[in-house]
């Protein structure tokens, strides 16, 4: 929820030595696999449950829902 976390960063920082920081997010879609009809996919649903191809529950989540820091500067 990219929403939830600037709007928690932002309030955050107020008052703080962190003030005139910065919080960059890259999404990444939402990626998996379905077992039933063995197909690969991506979408841009935050909140997939079911295989946008056949309807089948449940899917297996590859990529999209991890958060990674890949740089951090504190001055």
């Amino acid at each position: 929820m990219p929403d939830a976390l600037q709007f928690a960063f932002e309030s955050m920082k107020i008052g703080t030595i962190a003030e005139k920081a910065a919080l960059l997010i890259d999404e990444i879609p939402v990626s998996g696999f379905c077992e039933k009809c063995k197909s690969k996919f991506t979408v841009n649903d935050v909140y997939i449950v079911a295989c946008p191809n056949c309807g089948h529950f449940p899917v297996r989540i590859e990529s999209g829902r991890e958060l990674n820091i890949d740089e951090m500067e504190v001055f």
